[in-house]
């Protein structure tokens, strides 16, 4: 399988990225730990790359964002505003509301979910994974709550990057469950259990998930997709996952493959 490398695969904390959001205008975002990324309240014409003049503004909405293989968000690497230390790094806590699994409140911060009230997730802003297209889109609706700023550089549109085998890269995976055939009282089993075998293994991590009426699900990103692929599946088969379990594979193309 093969894919076109994006400028976020080689992405490094403190990194800062302006996304072309139309008309000559561009919004800002930093790279922070957990695959999450902090949009700055900035819109400007031209690229801003003095990271002073940026650095006045703190990020204010954050997202885990996936880059897909169909993206049209142009993105040009501006500069860098390190951290102070590794800690600084994680964005603020989100919150994760109740779904059919769990009927309570949890919030996400240092890169773990911990069981929470209401009480302690009321004013933070609510976990959520994004694409690129997403955040162009979010950023237009909140102009309005952005500061304006005259970008120095004129951008030159990214050239097309090489195309890269990706078992050379990550490769994001879900897994989906069917709410009529799920056997645990929530998530956390098979969660934890596939976050334990990936980081015990190095072959990646659990980066996410949701659940809906219909389904749950638990996102998960693989350094190498067959190994990857066959440890999901042992590992799902020991906790005692259902047939009807589904692996879905999103790009290149869209693929779905089963526990057996």
């Amino acid at each position: 399988m093969q894919r076109k490398k994006h400028p976020f695969d080689k992405a490094t904390l403190g990194d800062v990225f302006a996304l072309s959001i139309g008309a000559g205008e561009h919004g800002y975002v930093r790279i922070y730990r957990g695959k999450s990324h902090g949009i700055f309240p900035v819109i400007s014409t031209n690229l801003v790359v003095d990271m002073t003049q940026l650095g006045q503004h703190k990020p204010r909405w954050f997202f885990n964002c996936l880059v897909l293989s169909n993206n049209q968000v142009d993105v040009f690497k501006v500069g860098e505003i390190p951290f102070a230390n590794q800690d600084a790094a994680w964005p603020p806590p989100r919150f994760l509301p109740p779904d059919i699994f769990r009927n309570f409140f949890r919030i996400q911060e240092f890169g773990m979910k911990r069981r929470a009230t209401e009480a302690e997730s009321a004013g933070l802003q609510k976990f959520q994974l994004s694409t690129l297209v997403h955040m162009q889109k979010f950023i237009q609706e909140h102009a309005g709550e952005c500061s304006r700023l005259q970008g120095t550089i004129k951008p030159v549109k990214p050239a097309k990057a090489p195309v890269e085998d990706e078992s050379g890269g990550n490769v994001f995976l879900e897994v989906v469950f069917q709410a009529h055939d799920f056997p645990f009282k929530g998530r956390d089993i098979p969660e934890d259990a596939l976050a334990d075998a990936l980081e015990k293994a190095k072959l990646g991590e659990v980066t996410g998930g949701g659940s809906g009426r219909q389904t749950s699900a638990i996102d998960v990103e693989v350094t190498d997709f067959e190994r990857g692929l066959k440890l999901i599946r042992r590992t799902l088969k020991k906790v005692g996952a259902p047939a009807s379990t589904e692996i879905h594979r999103h790009r290149p193309k869209h693929e779905i493959y089963r526990l057996e």
